[in-house]
Order: C-alpha cells, then sequence, then structure tokens
C-alpha cells in the first residue's frame, strides 16, 4: 500500500532488537489501522537476526514506513533516533513484541482536542499462548490535571503500573520545545523518567481512558522477568531514574503529596534490589552503602531516616513478639 502523509498525525516510533517471530505481526497490527495518517519509524537497534530485513521489506511496500539502522546502543538510544526524525503531531511508542488493538488510532484521535497535551489510555496483558492475564474491566473516559497524571505515575488508581510508553500519546512540540529525550545507561525505570519530565513541562490537560488499546505480551524473557530468575545488576539504574525524577519535579511546583508518593515508590524499589540481592547472595557493604546514597538523594535526608527508623521499629516489635 502505498500512502504517505506530508504532515503525519502521529509519529509511531519503535525501537527493534532481535524480535524476528513477533515483528510482522506487531507492524501489521499498525499498518491495518482504520486511522491512517501516521508515520511508522522503525529503529533497528543493531539487529543479530532478521528484524533489519524484515523493517526494510514493509519499507519497501508502505511509504509511511521508514527504517534507520544503527550498532545496538540500547532502547533508549534507539528511540531516541526516532524522535529526532519525528515529524507527527503526536508520539507514539509501541514495542516491536507486541499488538496495537483494531481502531486504535481512530479511538485516540477521538479523546483529543485543543487543550490535550498527554493521552494515556487502556491496556490488557497476554501471555505467550495468547490468553488474557490481566485487564481493567471497569471502562471509563475522563480528563485529568496534569497533576493528578504525576500521581498516576506513582500510585495509580485503575492499572498496576502506569509509567509505560507503549499506552501514552505525547505532543512533539512539547518534546521538542523541552529537549525531552531518554537517558542512556538507564537500563529499567526509563519509561516512568520520560513520562515524569514530559508531563512536568505541560499545561494543558490529560485525557484519560482505561478502554483498551492496546496488547502488551508478557514474556519469560523480557528484562522484568530476568530479576527474578537471575542477579541482574543493571537494575540499579531503576534507583538512578528515580533520582532524575525528584530533580525535575524539584524543579515544577506541585503538592506534596507527588513528592511523598515517588519517595515511597523508590523506597519499594530499593526493597526490591535488596530481595535480588539476597535471593542470588549478591550482598555486599559497598553495595549497600551505594544504594542508600542513591535512596537519600532521591527521597532526602529526612525521609529516608524516617523509612530506615520504621524499618528498626518493625524489627524490633517482631523480635517483642517472637519473645
Amino acid at each position: 500500500m502505498k500512502q504517505f502523509f506530508m504532515t503525519p498525525k502521529i509519529s509511531i516510533i519503535v525501537p527493534v532488537y532481535n524480535t524476528e517471530k513477533y515483528l510482522p505481526r506487531c507492524i501489521d497490527s499498525i499498518l491495518g489501522q482504520s486511522f491512517a495518517d501516521f508515520e511508522l519509524l522503525l529503529i533497528d537497534d543493531g539487529s543479530t537476526d532478521e528484524s533489519g530485513a524484515i523493517c526494510d521489506a514493509y519499507a519497501k511496500k508502505d511509504d509511511r514506513v521508514r527504517v534507520f539502522h544503527q550498532p545496538n546502543k540500547g532502547v533508549s538510544a534507539a528511540r531516541n533516533v526516532g524522535l529526532k526524525y519525528a515529524t507527527g503531531d503526536w508520539i507514539f511508542f509501541p514495542d516491536s513484541d507486541d499488538i496495537v488493538m483494531p481502531d486504535a488510532f481512530e479511538f485516540m484521535m477521538k479523546l483529543l482536542d485543543e487543550q490535550t497535551d498527554y493521552l494515556m489510555v487502556g491496556y490488557q496483558v497476554y501471555d505467550e499462548d495468547g490468553n488474557c492475564t490481566y485487564s481493567v474491566a471497569d471502562k471509563k473516559q475522563l480528563t485529568k490535571t496534569r497533576d493528578e497524571a504525576l500521581m498516576e505515575m506513582f500510585s495509580p488508581t485503575d492499572y498496576r503500573y502506569q509509567g509505560y510508553l507503549w499506552n501514552k500519546l505525547f505532543k512533539a512540540s512539547i518534546i521538542k520545545e523541552h529537549n525531552i529525550s531518554f537517558v542512556q545507561g538507564i537500563k529499567f525505570n526509563e519509561d516512568r523518567l520520560f513520562n515524569v519530565e514530559y508531563l512536568c513541562h505541560t499545561n494543558g490537560d490529560v485525557a484519560y481512558t482505561t478502554s483498551p488499546v492496546y496488547q502488551y505480551i508478557e514474556r519469560p524473557t523480557s528484562a522484568m522477568a530476568s530479576l527474578t530468575q537471575r542477579f541482574t545488576p543493571a537494575f540499579i539504574t531503576d534507583l538512578e531514574a528515580f533520582v532524575k525524577m525528584r530533580k525535575v519535579l524539584l524543579k515544577t511546583q506541585i503538592p506534596k503529596d507527588i513528592i511523598a508518593a515517588h519517595a515511597d515508590a523508590m523506597y519499594y524499589s530499593v526493597n526490591r534490589y535488596y530481595s535480588m540481592c539476597r535471593q542470588f547472595n549478591k550482598t555486599s557493604l559497598k553495595d549497600t552503602l551505594n544504594v542508600e546514597k542513591r535512596l537519600i538523594s532521591g527521597v532526602g535526608f529526612r525521609q529516608w531516616l524516617h523509612y530506615r527508623l520504621e524499618k528498626v521499629n518493625r524489627k524490633s516489635n517482631k523480635l517483642c513478639k517472637s519473645s
């Protein structure tokens, strides 16, 4: 199909790395949408399988598809390439092994108006056998403020996590005006960091719906699944992302409850890191001090002291009950 829009409404940026098994289904789900006013940017991040060739084949068939090949630099670098060359009014970030549901873009476009700066939509989680393992039954549609959307990043009202990229629409003009990009080197939580930084530069409305438009395919080889299978040193960058979030949040005039929610989310992440270290016997005094320094930087000394005193009290109460 030969379609091309000089100024597309949506730039769809897909980082691609060794997903030849799933990539055609993902691309087909995008190109088959009823809403056709978009460009599809496929960023081949040094794939060693046939993913790059698959991207090139689709570009030959559809003028809306543009392909960029680069040595492997990671998903953040790949998305930054997409941002550099995107020409659409809105940005959408699907993963190359997932599925965009039929009529998704048409549905999303209907939720936008001139005051909208950000769109949050619903999603479903499927396993590799095609079974739906997670979905929100309550379907609602409303408008949120910037601060309410920021709170969703740390204390979501409907979903268990809202830091994902692939269920959001971002206004390209805001990204370009404030030079927002993905931080290379951060391997975990880079998506939530991008969302938070973007929201801190918005003033308009947030369109919000729990109606699903995206199917996330949960795989045992995913980055998050790996945390329970082996020691993953790169998870320390999850904490680094929280530190950067705090810096961005403190520059913005936001309610204190958002700062508190961010701190609680980081504390949960720190405990998850420690659990992984204990599971794989990777604890050391040096690493512990490194984590605690990050926690202080991410939540502030007073909140850090509060968390640590709480932990001491819990241990003391447990000892008293057992004695």
